[in-house]
């Protein structure tokens, strides 16, 4: 058993790999379509169970002590998927759905006559929506539309074309 922060980490055993789990191994390892964090993950785990020390293995990998017995025992609890990592909880989203659903509700609609624009842009959108308390970027607009095609400048309500199509008649 291995302590890192106080918390106890059981480590893979040495040389309990079969064939058939080190074959997989070396393959992923090898792999062309696998990226090299992962290649290197496998390989730590192989030179583990082969007997390798920590140290000679933080020295081969340049990794960490504590990376280097993390993945053999995250091998060991998950196996080869185990490897690939887990995903991160990352940044929430820095505005609700009520923001969002107000940008699509006004892209759907014309701008007051006030503003003298026919259609809404990004930048206009956003201007328009701090004089209503709400702080965005043209950037966040711009993203709500294409993520749901009905956005300022968005070609399900309209295109370039058909706007000065429309204007030319």
């Amino acid at each position: 058993m291995y302590f890192h922060n106080n918390v106890s980490m059981t480590v893979v055993e040495r040389g309990v790999l079969t064939d058939e789990a080190r074959a997989e191994l070396v393959a992923v390892a090898k792999g062309k379509g696998v990226a090299g964090v992962f290649a290197l993950r496998a390989r730590i785990v192989v030179w583990w169970t082969r007997g390798g020390s920590a140290r000679e293995i933080v020295s081969l990998s340049g990794m960490s002590e504590p990376t280097v017995r993390l993945w053999p025992e995250r091998y060991r609890a998950e196996g080869v998927d185990g490897l690939f990592g887990r995903p991160h909880p990352g940044k929430g989203p820095v505005h609700g759905g009520k923001v969002r659903a107000r940008i699509l509700a006004l892209s759907g609609q014309s701008p007051p006559p006030e503003l003298g624009v026919t259609h809404w842009s990004s930048r206009l959108l956003a201007s328009y929506l701090r004089r209503e308390g709400v702080t965005v970027s043209h950037v966040f607009v711009a993203d709500c539309g294409e993520r749901t095609d009905c956005g300022p400048g968005s070609r399900a309500r309209s295109s370039s074309a058909e706007i000065l199509g429309s204007r030319r008649r």
